[in-house]
């Protein structure tokens, strides 16, 4: 991890980036000039596009954690 975190600060001091991914707000949490996105999707549309990517039916996709209900709402910027 502190591999990918030194070469993701080495990107952000370079120049313009856009960090799409997990991790990020940890690895960008000290820097105040970071502007921070947060996009969710509405869990059916989630449940269906796991259910498609696991091949799996959308009952057994509505109880795998990446679809996780406590996920849906916002909390703000």
């Amino acid at each position: 991890m502190a591999t990918a975190r030194a070469a993701l600060l080495t990107q952000l001091v370079e120049g313009d980036v856009v960090y799409h991914g997990f991790a990020g707000h940890f690895f960008l949490k000290d820097i105040a000039h970071v502007l921070k996105v947060r996009v969710l999707t509405a869990l059916p549309a989630r449940i269906a596009k796991v259910a498609e990517r696991d091949r799996v039916s959308r009952a057994e996709a509505g109880s795998s954690p990446s679809v996780s209900p406590s996920q849906t709402s916002s909390s703000g910027l």
